[in-house]
């Protein structure tokens, strides 16, 4: 079985890959981010498709179906900018910092998500609600 050859011009997928990474993770250790999650976590909101004064320490999905499953991650509903989270490549990215850009999501409903953008496919808020809703998840 042969090897393939690397080629010096040829950008490496995992390198591309890693190095948005590290930003990324620089940005959610930073006390910004940090301050702003507690924030948003210890508030209401009203941006949630099917919710008014929605308690943000619990999923917003599972409140849809009358559940209260506590909330495991604070996620960026429109997905931020690997290389820079504050460049947001005129509306194509959302805000970092922005509450109406923040949704509060158990682990099963973070994991199922985030497995969606994985492969490309970035849902709105409204389109999220209702395909995880009808999945019963």
């Amino acid at each position: 079985m042969l090897n393939r050859i690397k080629r010096p011009w040829e950008i490496s997928r995992d390198l591309e890959q890693s190095q948005g990474r590290k930003v990324i993770t620089k940005f959610y250790q930073s006390k910004h981010w940090k301050k702003a999650r507690q924030m948003f976590k210890n508030s209401f909101s009203d941006h949630l498709p099917g919710l008014t004064n929605h308690n943000n320490r619990f999923c917003w999905i599972c409140a849809l179906s009358g559940k209260y499953t506590l909330t495991h991650t604070i996620d960026h509903i429109k997905p931020i900018n690997r290389e820079d989270p504050f460049d947001t490549k005129n509306g194509h990215y959302g805000e970092p910092l922005t509450f109406n850009n923040l949704a509060p999501l158990c682990e099963h409903h973070a994991n199922k998500k985030n497995a969606f953008e994985r492969h490309g496919k970035i849902l709105s808020i409204k389109q999220q609600s209702e395909l995880l809703k009808d999945l019963n998840y």
